[in-house]
């Protein structure tokens, strides 16, 4: 029995060594997996650095590029209100230009008007004052003495008449309303 005992103890023995060494060979596959796992895991952990630095360096350079194109936007912004307002108060006074323009040729229209009856009139008294001295040109000593004679005075009255008629001539030509002279406004 002791030799049946002892084959079984050697095969159980031979039995637990195969099994210790299947063991043992498992072991070491699964420590050399685990090499290989945690080999790749590095790997992976080193390339995820590598690609989150990437990462960051672009989101930081793309938050560099933001703010400074932020910046210029502002810049921007605050040169289109600057040339906006320049703009509406260009074209506030280009429009106030353009009345006064307007005003001044309404005025310049109606100094035109004024300055053309002033011609006119001047021209008819020019030619009343040469009437009047066409009268007197060929007038001698005997026309004066006759004009000055005392006992019917016709000759007296008929100068008279003729003044007066004169008188009434210059009147009418006159001008009733004196032109005033319209200076533009120096800017």
């Amino acid at each position: 029995i002791v030799a049946a005992t002892s084959s079984v103890a050697v095969a159980d023995e031979k039995a637990l060594q195969n099994a210790l060494g299947k063991a043992q060979f498992m072991l070491r596959q699964a420590s050399a997996e685990k090499q290989e796992v945690e080999q790749q895991l590095s790997a992976l952990k080193q390339e995820y650095d590598e690609f989150r630095k990437k990462a960051e360096s672009k989101l930081a350079a793309r938050e560099a590029r933001s703010d400074k194109l932020s910046k210029s936007l502002g810049v921007y912004e605050v040169e289109y209100d600057a040339l906006r307002n320049k703009y509406v108060e260009l074209v506030k006074l280009y429009k106030d230009e353009q009345k006064t323009a307007i005003d001044l040729g309404g005025k310049l229209e109606q100094q035109v008007a004024q300055y053309e009856q002033c011609r006119v009139d001047n021209l008819k008294l020019f030619d009343v004052n040469q009437e009047i001295l066409g009268k007197y040109e060929g007038k001698g000593m005997w026309d004066v003495i006759a004009s000055r004679e005392p006992i019917t005075g016709i000759k007296k009255v008929a100068i008279e008449n003729i003044v007066q008629e004169y008188q009434f001539k210059n009147e009418d030509l006159l001008n009733q309303e004196p032109a005033v002279a319209v200076v533009p406004e120096a800017d």
